[in-house]
């Protein structure tokens, strides 16, 4: 059984922690869900494994040698008669500081808790045995606390996402209760901003284009993007920035205007704010690893 004084620490516990994204219970009398929306990636290991949702009264059964990805709208509340893996992981773990179209249209919908589902991988899904060397690697990765080890950490969790996005079964899922990702104002929005994002925008201008008050429309573009406006342009113009310092000989200055600031000083503080480093740093960054 899994000890009261157990359960308690880890409910009580801030998460996520450098090196903390994972918890293993092989236990099979409870989970106790993070506190923050988090995925739960459950490997059966031995037995056949059952619960039922926190979301609905629905009771989801699995044999040994399945994977079970939870949304974090999903979480499993009984757990009975197995042996299992569990990792728990921050939905935040798997999205860029930049907010782009990945973001926005892929991991975004799938980590929104207001959807509830979770997906079945058993052996006759596609890429089964990717799936499960990934899990795999995952679970010997849970107690790592360095800076290496958690990169490696989110980069087979995006590699596990990429499986399951191109996966025919789910696609079935992502219809059902993930679409349509995003109302069509948004999608104006959105794209307006990306192919203008260069030039001088007002948000009365966007509100415009949909036929929308400009009060409305912040609020509703925070509430399906996850975003600001505001937040959202400024994103789009570091991703240009970044291309062109990778990618062109262009100075700071032409960079910082060419991107659509129109102020350096505000550029340089945005895009460290950003990325971490300076755009000097970034671009001898990207050259160095040509």
């Amino acid at each position: 059984m899994l000890n009261q004084e157990r359960a308690q620490t880890f409910s009580e516990t801030s998460f996520p922690k450098p090196g903390s994204f994972f918890y293993n219970f092989t236990d099979s009398s409870a989970l106790v869900s993070p506190r923050i929306p988090s995925f739960l990636l459950l490997s059966v290991k031995k037995g056949v494994f059952s619960c039922s949702l926190s979301s609905s009264k629905l009771s989801i059964s699995a044999k040994e040698g399945d994977l079970i990805l939870f949304s974090p709208g999903a979480l499993p509340l009984i757990v009975e008669g197995t042996e299992y893996h569990a990792l728990f992981f921050p939905a935040q773990i798997l999205q860029s500081s930049l907010c782009d179209d990945a973001d926005v249209n892929c991991l975004s919908p799938l980590s929104d808790s207001a959807h509830s589902w979770h997906f079945i991988i058993s052996s006759g899904s596609d890429a089964y045995y990717e799936y499960m060397e990934i899990a795999d690697k995952l679970y010997s990765l849970r107690n790592t606390v360095d800076a290496v080890s958690s990169l490696q950490i989110r980069s087979l969790l995006l590699h596990f996402f990429v499986l399951l996005l191109n996966d025919s079964l789910f696609s079935a899922i992502r219809e059902s209760h993930l679409a349509p990702v995003l109302p069509d104002e948004i999608q104006t929005v959105l794209s307006y901003i990306d192919s203008h994002f260069t030039e001088p925008i007002r948000i009365r201008d966007l509100a415009a284009l949909c036929y929308l008050s400009e009060t409305y429309l912040i609020d509703f573009f925070h509430q399906q993007t996850g975003t600001t406006l505001v937040e959202y342009i400024t994103k789009a113009r570091i991703r240009e920035a970044c291309r062109l310092l990778t990618f062109t000989d262009l100075s700071i200055t032409e960079i910082a205007y060419g991107s659509g600031f129109r102020n350096l000083s505000n550029f340089n503080r945005y895009f460290k704010k950003a990325t971490g480093v300076t755009p000097s740093s970034y671009r001898k960054q990207s050259h160095h690893s040509k």
